[in-house]
């Protein structure tokens, strides 16, 4: 093919020239977009050039991300996977490639996307990324005439100062087919040695190499379908460092272009169709010494091919099917080689660095700490309380520190220059405590109804949640002073979260009533239902896997299709919409899979006691307006891709006493599922009376007793919190059995310090495998005591 001069106009080359607007010099964080070819179509194997404006040099720049999208033509896809690459032309002849991709193969099923996107950090190009770029876009593409595929690619630069700079790109080794296993084409002669000589002031050295291999039908399926290794070493005299890589990938089925056809599933030499090509990344600093020169050496795993037409030995239909190449299932073995070497110097600055102490001049280790100013910063100290910003770029700044528990330490604003070393050290006195306390109980029944077992937590603080008691108390200890939002959980129940200020050496108190769920564990709920409605579990068989939240709920025909024609009604008890003020709304969860617009499902509403009843809307609409089965009225129909949200405003009827119907219309059975209703929320029935109590004196306690808690939640899927007190510090062991007494998951032997502790269990043994739904039993063991509670898991 004859080469093309990027500089010369004609029907094969795309010129481009982008300008940016006038504006601001651009600031830290700020992203400067540059979009390059844009939806330009590709195929017959013909390269497309175009030249855009990049930001230039003096913008300082932190990362360059770069996106490529691909999409078919009106006329279609090129249905091969075919090699596609972006290049920087840096003369008319050279080039550095930034990006690889395989195209999709076999795409022209329904279940394709459309279109395939990937991401590239080029950061280390951006050498070759500034002021005027020409840019080269190439894909293989063998497939004339509008068919092939479109091209999208889009640069963000993030502006902001980078740790080290990859000032200079070098390229090594191309070959965009070099054959392997044939001694009539050694590979070997295009991969000689190459002597480099490593700058005396460079900060790091990284090689990369961007190898994939493609051909089949050959010895062993190489170079496409077989692992080769290849590696890269560095030459020093008589000392050599190997870095090595088995070339291949097994992730080939999961890419954003999935699902294809034909073979792309299977694992591949760095050839997946549909992905990007990954990188092999080797960091060289260790093995070279700035200044002096070094011979680098790149392999590949040493291959001979039998079945080519070079090879006197290959029988036809004996060795191989065909000795000759051709594009039926013999295609020679090659790969595409690029392989660069980066080289980075770090940012010139000044340095900040300090000690933080607490209020007793010990250090405190482990702090986040923040530089504020020109660019932001961040590290933590060391055990020895010690922290360092060693390149911070000129400019004005403060420091700022902060742990929890700890008051705020920071400084004034300052200045720091290149080269320039100053030292801030920050005290941090711990903050005195208090407490939080209260009472939750059921909303709607005058807070008689205490609430067991409710999880009180400060929402974004480290500290520990607690459990109500039997009788719905609670009492936090040891709270820094502050604002915090508290948050109440119970069983069953819609949280509440409210602002507590917790005061100094005394006690804050706030107390909840929790709106109830209406799950249907315990009992129906004192709902009622016709025709195919059930309360009970359901089955797969006859609906979904299970109910929304927990074991139970309604629905029709817990183990089977519903019955048709007809007209099934699930009927509520009666709600007093009393509140003095909103919201008043009902919501639920259902599932559903009812025949399309012929049969639906629809929520009525009766202020008389059930005798009139009129439809009531969702606030995101019904499926259908004119549902056959419902009397050409609207409702929910087809199916809702699992368990869904449900709500209504019931404003309209505040003050009065409401019921609610589910109304299932069939025109006739034709084997759907039916309906199925779970996690019922009336809101409105009544005031919820929040009480705040001025703060009083009161001393933090330690427990005074070895206490297990119950679980929470429970049942659970898959993540549970396991509390305990202990009145002195001590190892303790928290171990999991199933109910034949099997260990399943252990904590062995982890020393507490005094007060509540938790541990939280993620539903796995402890080889990390995932255990199945049912009860547990968890054992918590000290020195002294040793106490057992259950759970259940429900999947």
């Amino acid at each position: 093919m004859p080469k093309i001069h990027i500089f010369q106009l004609s029907l094969m080359v795309l010129l481009v020239f982008t300008m940016f607007p006038a504006q601001a010099q651009p600031e830290p964080g700020d992203i400067i977009t540059v979009p390059t070819f844009v939806q330009l179509n590709h195929n017959w194997a013909t390269p497309h050039y175009g030249t855009f404006a990049f930001p230039d040099s003096s913008v300082m720049v932190k990362r360059i991300m770069l996106y490529i999208t691909i999409d078919c033509p009106d006329a279609g896809c090129d249905p091969w996977d075919r090699i596609g690459h972006l290049r920087v032309m840096t003369s008319d002849t050279t080039y550095v490639e930034i990006a690889r991709y395989i195209t999709p193969y076999n795409i022209v099923g329904p279940g394709y996307p459309g279109s395939c996107d990937w991401v590239y950090d080029v950061t280390d190009y951006q050498s070759v990324l500034r002021d005027s770029v020409t840019l080269r876009s190439y894909i293989e593409s063998w497939i004339g005439g509008d068919r092939g595929w479109q091209i999208t690619a889009t640069f963000e630069f993030e502006v902001g100062q980078p740790r080290m700079v990859a000032y200079r790109v070098q390229n090594l080794w191309q070959d965009d087919s070099a054959l392997i296993g044939d001694p009539a084409d050694p590979v070997e002669e295009t991969l000689t040695p190459i002597t480099v000589a490593i700058d005396a002031d460079i900060d790091s050295l990284k090689y990369r190499m961007i190898t994939t291999g493609h051909g089949q039908g050959n010895t062993l399926n190489a170079a496409e379908f077989s692992i080769l290794w290849h590696d890269i070493n560095v030459i020093d005299g008589e000392d050599t460092t190997r870095f090595f890589q088995d070339l291949w990938r097994t992730d080939c089925p999961q890419n954003p272009c999935s699902p294809q056809g034909g073979t792309w599933i299977y694992p591949r030499a760095g050839w997946c169709p549909g992905a990007s090509v990954i990188p092999w990344d080797v960091d060289l600093t260790p093995a070279v010494t700035p200044g002096e020169e070094y011979v680098l050496d790149y392999n590949i795993e040493p291959y001979f091919n039998e079945c080519r037409p070079t090879n006197p030995d290959c029988v036809d239909g004996i060795t191989c099917t065909d000795c000759n190449w051709n594009n039926t299932g013999h295609t020679p073995p090659v790969y595409a080689i690029q392989t660069q070497l980066f080289f980075y110097r770090l940012t010139p600055g000044g340095r900040v660095s300090g000690t933080i102490t607490d209020g007793e001049g010990l250090p405190l280790a482990n702090i986040p700490v923040q530089l504020i100013g020109t660019l932001p910063y961040e590290t933590t100290t060391n055990d020895s309380g010690f922290y360092d910003f060693p390149i911070v770029i000129p400019g004005t700044y403060s420091v700022y520190a902060y742990q929890f528990g700890y008051e705020e330490g920071s400084t004034g604003l300052f200045t720091i220059e290149v080269d320039q070393e100053v030292t801030y050290d920050l005290v941090m006195p711990l903050l005195p405590t208090g407490s939080l306390d209260g009472h939750v109980a059921e909303a709607y029944n005058d807070g008689d109804v205490p609430i067991p077992a409710a999880f009180i937590e400060l929402l974004d603080t480290p500290l520990f949640p607690v459990f109500t008691d039997e009788n719905g108390n609670y009492v936090m200890t040891d709270i820094p002073i502050g604002t915090y939002t508290v948050r109440a959980t119970g069983l069953y129940h819609l949280p509440a979260e409210y602002q507590v200020t917790i005061p100094p050496n005394g006690t804050a108190t706030r107390n909840f009533e929790l709106i109830p769920i209406y799950s249907f564990e315990e009992d129906n709920g004192n709902f009622s239902g016709d025709g195919d409605w059930e309360w009970g579990e359901p089955q797969s068989s006859g609906g979904p896997d299970g109910a929304y939240h927990g074991i139970f709920s309604w629905g029709t025909n817990l183990d089977g299709a519903y019955s048709g024609p007809g007209d099934m009604f699930l009927i509520s008890p009666e709600y007093p919409l009393g509140a003095t003020d909103p919201p008043y709304e009902l919501s639920f969860y259902h599932w559903y899979d009812i025949r399309q617009n012929w049969d639906g499902g629809q929520v009525q509403i009766s202020t008389d006691h059930g005798e009139n009843w009129e439809l009531i809307t969702p606030n995101t609409g019904y499926d259908f307006d004119r549902c056959v089965g419902l009397g050409q009225t609207p409702g929910y129909t087809g199916q809702s891709d699992g368990w869904q949200l449900a709500q209504f405003d019931l404003s309209e009827y505040a003050g009065e006493n409401v019921m609610f119907r589910f109304w299932l219309g069939a025109y006739r059975n034709d084997g759907n599922m039916g309906w199925f209703v779970d996690h019922l929320v009336v809101k409105g029935q009544a005031d919820i009376n929040i009480v705040d109590v001025e703060p009083v004196t009161a001393e933090t306690q330690v427990p005074q007793s070895y206490r297990l808690y119950q679980n929470y939640p429970n049942p659970f899927n898959p993540v549970t919190t396991i509390r305990f007190d202990l009145p002195v510090a001590t190892v303790a062991n928290l171990q999991i059995y199933d109910v034949q007494g099997r260990l399943v998951r252990a904590f062995r032997d982890t020393w507490f310090e005094a007060g509540q502790q938790a541990l939280v269990w993620d539903g796995t043994n402890d080889h990390g495998e995932a255990v199945k739904s049912g009860m547990y039993l968890y054992q918590l063991q000290t020195p002294d005591v040793t106490q057992t509670k259950s759970m259940v898991l429900l999947r």
